[in-house]
């Protein structure tokens, strides 16, 4: 048995919503058809970049911190379903507009100047 203590709050991410819903059983609510990617990085990755990133001679630079991997919402929620031995059904409604249809990858990020991002197609 899996023990994940899970919190839920106006800022949790789609990983934690996801814990809280299939550990109670509740269902996964998925904005879209749930193909739209997103690239996990576990929280040391992240602290670990930033040390580098501290410790480096650079400067003036924008970096973005990824696994390099894709990851649908739909695999995720039958992921956290599988990790919870979840009977939640997985539910989707309308898209949210920020994300409707939305693949986002570093590689398709304007220069290290800019601060917005392209979506592609």
């Amino acid at each position: 048995m899996v023990l994940i203590n899970v919190r839920k709050n106006a800022y949790s991410g789609v990983i934690s919503a996801f814990f809280y819903n299939a550990t109670r059983n509740a269902p996964l609510q998925i904005h879209g058809d749930g193909n739209q990617t997103r690239d996990f990085v576990y929280v040391t990755d992240v602290a670990n970049a930033n040390l580098l990133a501290a410790s480096s001679d650079a400067a003036n630079l924008v970096v973005n911190i990824g696994s390099g991997r894709e990851t649908s919402i739909n695999e995720l929620a039958m992921t956290i379903k599988k990790i919870a031995l979840s009977d939640s059904s997985i539910e989707h409604d309308a898209p949210r507009i920020a994300t409707a249809g939305g693949h986002w990858r570093i590689s398709e990020t304007q220069s290290e100047s800019s601060t917005t991002s392209q979506k592609s197609a």
